[in-house]
């Protein structure tokens, strides 16, 4: 038989960790609710450049370069790579993804990388 005390300290800690665990489960449904609205979303075609719509005079581009914490912004000299072309950096090989306009409104093309 448990003392009344530890009882009332099990009960009492659980009463204060439901509050946080519900907070917990809120969260991570908002995320995967948010996710999932990313991942299903239709961009306008107009974000996008078709293959020749790529300055072919461009002295520079962006490159998003996926790592385990995000997406780094890299600025990468020559002409914009064609989509499915494939891009050393560092040693590791990346194929571009999507092609499309610069989101710094600075009139250059951005290459979307993913790792090989």
């Amino acid at each position: 038989m448990s003392p009344a005390g530890v009882q009332g300290t099990a009960g009492s800690e659980a009463n204060t960790l439901d509050p946080v665990l519900a907070n917990e489960r809120g969260m991570r449904t908002a995320v995967d609710e948010a996710i999932s609205a990313i991942s299903t979303a239709r961009l306008p075609r107009s974000l996008f450049a078709q293959r020749d719509e790529i300055p072919p005079a461009a002295t520079s581009y962006w490159l998003f370069v996926p790592s385990p914490s995000g997406y780094s912004v890299r600025e990468h000299t020559g002409s914009a790579p064609p989509r499915g072309g494939d891009l050393v950096l560092d040693e590791v090989t990346y194929r571009v993804a999507l092609i499309g306009r610069s989101p710094f409104l600075d009139g250059r093309m951005c290459a979307y990388l993913e790792r090989m």
